[in-house]
């Protein structure tokens, strides 16, 4: 544990207010006293070339990436999958196959839809929005990742160190439901991008306030039951969900894959992992964690 003291010995470009801010009120009165957790060896992975990393791999097993494909339909004989109709550039082909696994994250529901095995519970698509703003003048020292949370949000460095990245924790802004995850904005709204602008400069006030802004938008797919995944089978033999995982998969990845591998082998692969097999079954009781504490609530899409 930091205080306020240490804080600033490691790291002189925080600061150390202990008092929550309110980004819309005109006078605010810091008190210095801010305590903090320092993992030294935390920090994060760059989404995009991870991704890539676990293609290259998977290319190199034999696995054969067809991007910007959609599947039209799911064949079916005595209860259990067949093939997939695939379209692909005005091409259609039918794939045979007699396992599915639905991993389509923001997609998932209509492909359980065509499957004839929607889960339950409710899978909704909502979007995150993102604020960036570039470095004028550099920092006098490293900035760490910082999860802010007095205040709900937090910020990093680019894996360039050229720009900070800004988004909401938890439900400090209320998610926006999202219809078509083919057609969503792309980019924050402006009220959004003064209000995590407002909190960063807070956070962190030697920051030079010209630097070019940008901003973006991501979807995620919320389990509305409890915010976990599914990792399951279905009742049409050979479809498999990999589902909502409410924003939280990327960094359980390793360990979904050696679940996911289990359920579908029924024998574990070249990792084993000691959670339990039916922690995340379609059929669980909903598991009760901080998530229970939280206002999850939705709002509608923008116009």
């Amino acid at each position: 544990d930091l205080d306020a003291a240490a804080i600033r010995a490691h790291f002189p470009d925080l600061g150390t207010c202990a008092v929550p801010l309110d980004a819309r009120a005109t006078e605010h009165a810091c008190q210095e006293d801010a305590v903090a957790l320092y993992e030294p060896l935390g920090g994060f992975a760059d989404p995009v070339g991870t991704a890539q990393d676990f293609l290259e791999v998977a290319q190199r097993l034999g696995a054969r990436f067809q991007p910007r494909s959609r599947v039209t339909g799911v064949e079916q004989a005595g209860g259990c999958v067949t093939a997939l109709r695939v379209e692909c550039g005005g091409q259609s082909e039918t794939v045979h196959t007699p396992i599915a696994v639905n991993c389509g994250g923001p997609w998932a529901a209509p492909l359980n839809a065509a499957a004839g095995v929607p889960l339950r519970p409710e899978l909704v698509v909502v979007r995150a929005q993102m604020a960036c703003t570039t470095l004028v003048d550099r920092l006098r020292d490293p900035m760490p990742l910082v999860a802010d949370k007095l205040n709900h949000f937090y910020f990093r460095l680019d894996p360039t160190g050229s720009q900070f990245i800004v988004g909401f924790s938890g439900d400090a802004h209320r998610l926006e439901r999202v219809p078509d995850p083919d057609d969503y904005p792309a980019g924050a709204e402006a009220p959004v991008r003064e209000q995590l602008f407002t909190l960063l400069h807070h956070r962190v006030p030697t920051l030079y306030r010209r630097g070019a802004v940008s901003s973006y938008s991501g979807l995620y797919t919320v389990n509305l039951q409890d915010r976990h995944a599914v990792i399951d089978g279905s009742e049409l033999a050979g479809w498999f969900y990999v589902n909502g995982f409410s924003g939280h998969g990327f960094k359980f990845s390793p360990v979904v894959g050696m679940l996911a591998v289990q359920k579908i082998l029924g024998r574990w692969g070249l990792g084993r992992t000691d959670t339990p097999l039916g922690f995340f079954d379609r059929d669980r009781a909903p598991l009760r964690d901080l998530w229970d504490q939280a206002d999850f609530s939705l709002q509608a899409p923008t116009p």
